[in-house]
């Protein structure tokens, strides 16, 4: 019986890693007065609708209101095209340029399909996009998360979340303090 329960364990653990598909994030951040997007992740063509090949470009912008995001420092020659299914624009803004862009990426998303320059199927993909004095309200970007899905399961996210700003210590403290003595006084109530 435990050599049938292991057995059992161990193909769902198979079929789960097997089923697994990859998935790209690209996080915007507010930092001082810059927004930096960090990509991370990994992107499996493998299965996706091919659209077309068309040439390259090297442009590094987004355009949140009309759901165009560009990166990539001219690093490809062509790009690849894929369809996938889009939840929009993620904003409201126009065309700002990026400062800098380490990504090791090259890619042009846009509503309908999102253009890859060449790279291997599954590696790891990483980097920073920055937009120099511009906030989230400058960029027109909207909290919250997009989520674009190719054909073949794999996703592409853009992730917009505010900075949130550490409790100073001292108020902290005060809460905490508050909360024991409430609970002081709740169990001195109850024994009397």
């Amino acid at each position: 019986m435990n050599k049938f329960l292991n057995a059992a364990v161990l193909a769902a653990l198979l079929t789960a890693s097997a089923s697994a598909k990859a998935a790209t994030v690209l996080s915007f951040k507010e930092v001082g007065s810059d927004v930096v997007a960090t990509l991370s992740g990994s992107l499996d063509l493998t299965g996706a609708t091919f659209s077309n090949t068309l040439a390259g470009t090297n442009a590094n912008f987004i355009h949140s209101g009309a759901g165009l995001l560009a990166s990539g420092n001219g690093l490809f020659e062509t790009q690849s095209e894929y369809d996938f299914t889009n939840p929009g624009v993620f904003g409201s803004g126009l065309t700002v340029f990026s400062s800098f862009d380490t990504t090791n990426f090259s890619f042009v998303l846009t509503q309908n399909y999102i253009r890859i320059g060449a790279f291997a199927d599954d590696a790891t993909l990483s980097g920073q996009i920055g937009y120099n004095g511009q906030s989230f309200a400058s960029l027109g970007l909207s909290v919250g998360q997009s989520i674009f899905s190719l054909s073949n399961g794999d996703t592409f996210t853009i992730d917009v979340q505010p900075s949130v700003a550490p409790v100073p210590l001292p108020a902290s403290s005060l809460l905490l303090l508050g909360g024991v003595a409430g609970l002081g006084l709740m169990r001195r109530r109850k024994k009397s």
